[in-house]
């Protein structure tokens, strides 16, 4: 079984079904849970023609949306009677899947738990984030679909 579980959420559906799964997988098995967001920064095209990057208020959104999902995780960790712990990362431009990676490492994770939402051109063309964390890691993941069957306790 499982150790050490990490749980890297994002938003949505798919990340919060992915969120109780893990829970779910950390209660059964008696295991460490942690639940990680990255903070990934979009700079779009027009915004650098035309030099007025809204990145500030987009990276201000994406801590309140972390900060969000976080406390969720916190708040369903106690309901559980987990002890779990929460890590907020800004990839400051590094890729996602590589920001994943290290901390798997640095939370001796042995499964990662990832939730898979349907994709876009662009995930189609160069892979999705679970793709990506499942050619980077040597330890199990766990892709979640936001229709999967959960538990109620």
């Amino acid at each position: 079984m499982f150790n050490s579980i990490l749980v890297a959420l994002e938003g949505g559906d798919a990340s919060r079904q992915a969120l109780c799964m893990a829970v779910d997988m950390a209660r059964a098995a008696h295991a460490k849970i942690t639940a990680l967001f990255v903070i990934e920064h979009h700079l779009a095209i027009g915004d650098v023609i035309l030099g007025c990057s809204e990145e500030q208020i987009f990276r201000e959104f994406m801590h309140e949306e972390a900060e969000h999902e976080l406390r969720r995780a916190e708040e369903l960790f106690t309901a559980r009677g987990l002890e779990g712990e929460t890590l907020m990362i800004d990839a400051a431009g590094e890729p996602v899947a590589d920001v994943i990676c290290r901390a798997v490492v640095s939370a001796k994770a042995d499964l990662v738990v990832l939730g898979r939402h349907d994709p876009t051109v662009l995930e189609k063309i160069f892979g999705s984030l679970a793709d990506k964390v499942l050619n980077k890691t040597a330890v199990s993941v766990l892709v979640v679909g936001s229709g999967a069957e959960l538990s109620d306790t």
